[in-house]
């Protein structure tokens, strides 16, 4: 009798046992994994100044008075003003122009330092307004620079920094 129990036990865990791997291998054969592969390409954020200029605004009273534009690279340009007295304006045209793929906005209004010097200079960057620029758009940046008539000296070098600082637009 201890046989046959055994017998029977043995049947039923080898059928138990066959039940499970048949499930098992039916699992399997209706089970499938799907999977995303992706990559993300950041776009090309370039906004530089183009044609740079300067120019008297107006007749000097001295022929030697000028400004001009040199060491010009994308991302700045430097302004000389030689020979000055007051009155004396120098007008700076420059593109902010948007080389990249997305839009671009300013992050802070134009900042401009007269490195101690806003007494003697005198610096009007209303045609300068700062604003969203398209992909392959420009805008256009004017600024006057001047002598102050009261506070200026002679045979003095004044220096100032203007600074347009761009980043990812309005959305």
């Amino acid at each position: 009798m201890a046989r046959r129990k055994l017998r029977r036990s043995t049947l039923f865990t080898v059928i138990a046992l066959i039940g499970l791997l048949s499930l098992g291998i039916g699992y399997a054969a209706w089970e499938q994994s799907l999977t995303i592969n992706g990559s993300v390409g950041t776009a090309d954020f370039n906004v530089v100044w183009a044609n740079a200029s300067a120019a008297p605004l107006a007749d000097p009273l001295s022929s030697t008075a000028d400004c001009d534009v040199f060491n010009v690279t994308d991302h700045s340009f430097d302004v000389s003003v030689t020979d000055a007295y007051p009155g004396f304006v120098c007008r700076i045209d420059a593109d902010i122009l948007n080389n990249g793929e997305v839009e671009a906005g300013p992050t802070v209004p134009l900042i401009i330092d007269e490195q101690g010097f806003g007494a003697q200079l005198v610096i009007d960057a209303s045609g300068c307004v700062l604003g969203d620029i398209a992909p392959s758009a420009s805008q256009d940046c004017t600024i006057d620079v001047g002598i102050d008539p009261v506070d200026s000296d002679e045979n003095q070098i004044y220096t100032f920094i203007v600074t347009a600082s761009y980043g990812l637009g309005t959305p």
